[in-house]
């Protein structure tokens, strides 16, 4: 039962380190919008800042890019949720920032983060939409899973436990180093039902409710008395008692 007891106990160490993980992934989700659009604000404050040192206005980029000052204006207010999503979304911000002389196609996949829309690759494939409850709804449904393991295995060790452990033995007689006389003593005791039992060596039978009874001859001296038990499966349960024939 102790072995038992200490796979429970490091199963259950992994399954609280495994919460754990579970929850700080969910509060990286749950504040990732809030990050994504922090980085968009910084990102935007420094394409105003390099725009306005190269003395360039929002009618020059309009002008020079086809884009709509609408647009241009959302783009460094760091609103890029607000601008036409999907493609459009990300190919604005990357001929305004490789304009300004950014890394167009890193702040356009920034763009694509906080708008929620992963890419395939392809131009036109229907982008795939993945929000902050959809992610929270995925780690719950880990979590969940993971319980559910979890029960699963200390079922299947309270089942190997009780497939493979020692069955039970209670000896009624004899004591613990007894001192008699007589040249015979009765074995006596309750074995747990289906388990094989033998004494000395030499099988005994118990009734259904698993009691055992036999008279055993003893010599001059002292005399070992050893009681074995066991499941066909199970590890067997030994006991051992003393006894000492005085003359």
């Amino acid at each position: 039962m102790e072995i038992f007891s200490g796979h429970l106990r490091v199963l259950i160490e992994l399954f609280t380190k495994l919460l754990k993980k579970l929850f700080c992934l969910l509060k990286m989700s749950i504040f990732s919008a809030k990050k994504i659009s922090d980085d968009a604000e910084l990102v935007a404050s420094e394409l105003v800042r390099v725009r306005q040192e190269k003395g360039l206005t929002l009618e020059n980029a309009t002008q020079a890019l086809g884009l709509k000052a609408e647009y241009l204006l959302l783009i460094e207010k760091g609103a890029w949720s607000e601008l036409p999503p999907g493609v459009y979304r990300r190919n604005y911000i990357k001929i305004y920032a490789d304009w300004l002389g950014f890394d167009g196609a890193a702040l356009a996949r920034l763009g694509e983060d906080q708008g929620g829309v992963k890419f395939s690759g392809r131009l036109f494939h229907r982008p795939y939409v993945r929000t902050a409850a959809w992610e929270i709804s995925r780690l719950l449904k880990i979590a969940l899973l993971a319980v559910l393991i979890l029960a699963c295995f200390i079922y299947l060790g309270f089942y190997l436990e009780t497939v493979f452990a020692p069955p039970r033995l209670e000896l009624i007689s004899p004591a613990e180093n007894l001192v008699i006389a007589s040249r015979t003593i009765i074995v006596a005791g309750r074995l747990e039902p289906e388990a094989t039992l033998s004494i000395n060596g030499e099988a005994v039978l118990a009734d259904q409710e698993g009691n055992f009874q036999k008279e055993i001859s003893l010599k001059s001296g002292v005399n070992t008395i050893t009681i074995k038990a066991r499941k066909k499966f199970g590890r067997e349960q030994v006991v051992v008692r003393k006894i000492l024939v005085e003359n």
